[in-house]
């Protein structure tokens, strides 16, 4: 069973959480660009979630011993919905 510590960082309109609901890992780190999940049967997932502005969110993994990955996700402009 593989549990590496896996290390995100994103740089862009966007700043990071966590999707594993069993984690005791805080939910959100203690930094919106970078965040630290260990791996749980060799997977790990961070979610990413876009600010108010658009542009492309660069989100980068590394792990000690494991190729590092980078995905881009563009976001477009968000229209709100007004407040009560």
């Amino acid at each position: 069973m593989a549990d590496n510590q896996v290390v995100f960082q994103v740089d862009g309109p966007g700043r990071l959480g966590n999707g594993d609901p069993s984690c005791q890992e805080p939910d959100k780190p203690a930094s919106f660009v970078e965040g630290k999940r260990s791996a749980f049967n060799r997977l790990c997932m961070a979610l990413c979630q876009a600010l108010k502005q658009p542009g492309e969110i660069h989100v980068e993994d590394s792990s000690a011993g494991l190729e590092r990955a980078t995905a881009v996700i563009a976001s477009a402009q968000a229209n709100l919905r007004p407040a009560i």
